[in-house]
């Protein structure tokens, strides 16, 4: 749903940008205990592509830790917190094969 929601957000008029507003509410009501720090990064990039600046910077103040409250400053913290999801996958994904080798050789 959250991917499905950042997805719908290339072209937006008034109307889908309160739908979007009010799904990323849902998302944050429904499943908070599963929303990770790139959740809720993908959901700040998700106001910005709305044209909801205010929004994106208060979401990301609030959820990101975001110290330089301008739309130049959400759009780093965002590219940092994916950069770190992307960088710990591929360890994730490194362990993973070296178990698998190790495993390969017993």
């Amino acid at each position: 749903m959250l991917r499905g929601t950042i997805n719908s957000i290339n072209n937006v008029d008034q109307r889908k940008s309160a739908e979007i507003c009010g799904k990323v509410k849902r998302i944050l009501v429904d499943y908070e205990d599963l929303l990770q720090e790139a959740d809720y990064a993908l959901l700040a990039y998700g106001y910005l592509k709305t044209a909801e600046y205010m929004k994106a910077i208060e979401f990301a103040e609030e959820y990101l830790g975001l110290k330089e409250p301008t739309i130049q400053g959400v759009t780093n913290r965002i590219d940092e917190i994916l950069e770190k999801a992307r960088a710990e996958q591929e360890k994730a994904k490194e362990e993973a094969n070296r178990s698998a080798i190790a495993i390969g050789e017993d």
